[in-house]
């Protein structure tokens, strides 16, 4: 009796730590990735092409994530199949935003690398982005209120979208990588320019950042398509489950943490928020008042300057004829 009171209790401890750990992680997520799109959105230095699919990647996390929260805590009765279906647009949104990302490099590397054809607008990856979410919200919701077979078309679906996006993302990876690593010998060979450099170092740099997005994704991504090949056969395993769930929740954090430690665009604007902020300010102050007073008697002698040249002007002007005396 004591024996199976103490394994309900274990059951019940894990299953408890089990709703912490992956509620924490889809707050973290939701937090990270909104302050990502609030970032793109506000930074003039962000708002450029190359971040159009990184900011679509960032919405469709935030958008899952939110979803998750909502449907383990908020709603109930039809609202939850409703934000079920809108989870699973936003994980195929978010995994065909990082095949995005890896074609729009591939195509930028290797066949426009100065942009002088204009293979990639940045019309084209917004309506690329606007694409994205029709392709994969309209089937669903048709499919979801048309269909009594929504879940077995589903469960097979989404592994097939998801390890075929996957696929070709690092075969993607892997020709740019080739492309860049025969451009550094051909600029070695020749000798090339500090600009070119420079360039091949930041595609290297970028390349490598979203190369790491890919494998854990994938890593993430493996286990929830194990889990829904399963289901297809009527196969379910609550461990296999809850491990699915809580990587997916990591990944929903992962992704905007890589490209905020990795990109130097990013970490220098967060470091500028940083040093922008009302605590750093307070701290510069309360530790730099001899910085102030210099600063203060540094302004006192250009206004003092200014008024000595006013003086010196004044008699040069004085001294110059007038019309009425010419």
């Amino acid at each position: 009796m004591l024996r199976k009171e103490f394994l309900n209790f274990s059951k019940m401890s894990a299953y408890l730590c089990y709703v912490y750990v992956r509620l924490v992680a889809l707050i973290v997520g939701v937090a990270v990735n909104a302050f990502t799109l609030f970032i793109i959105i506000y930074n003039a230095k962000l708002r450029h092409q190359r971040n159009i699919f990184t900011f679509n990647l960032a919405l469709a996390d935030f958008v899952a994530a939110t979803c998750e929260i909502l449907r383990a805590t908020l709603i109930s009765g039809r609202l939850i199949d409703c934000t079920q279906v809108i989870f699973h647009c936003a994980i195929l949104v978010s995994v065909m935003s990082i095949l995005a990302v890896a074609c729009y490099r591939f195509i930028s590397i290797a066949f426009d690398p100065f942009g002088s054809r204009n293979l990639v607008t940045t019309r084209r990856c917004v309506v690329g982005c606007i694409a994205m979410w029709i392709a994969m919200t309209v089937p669903l919701l048709i499919l979801f209120y048309c269909s009594t077979v929504y879940r077995a078309i589903l469960f097979t679906m989404m592994p097939i979208i998801i390890l075929t996006s996957l696929g070709v993302t690092a075969f993607c990876y892997c020709m740019t990588y080739r492309d860049i690593a025969n451009a550094t010998g051909k600029q070695q060979a020749i000798g090339g320019a500090d600009q070119i450099k420079g360039r091949v170092k930041e595609n290297r740099k970028v390349l490598l950042t979203f190369a790491v997005i890919t494998l854990t994704s994938s890593v993430c991504w493996i286990v929830h398509c194990f889990h829904d090949i399963l289901q297809i056969y009527a196969i379910y395993y609550d461990n296999i489950d809850a491990v699915s769930n809580i990587l997916v929740a990591l990944n929903f954090v992962i992704d905007p943490v890589i490209y905020w430690w990795r990109l130097d665009e990013f970490r220098a604007v967060l470091v500028k928020m940083m040093c922008m902020s009302a605590v750093a300010r307070r701290l510069r102050k309360a530790g730099g008042r001899v910085d102030d007073s210099s600063s203060s008697s540094s302004q006192s002698t250009k206004v003092f300057t200014m008024a000595d040249e006013s003086m010196r002007v004044a008699p040069r002007l004085s001294s110059t004829p007038s019309i009425s005396e010419m």
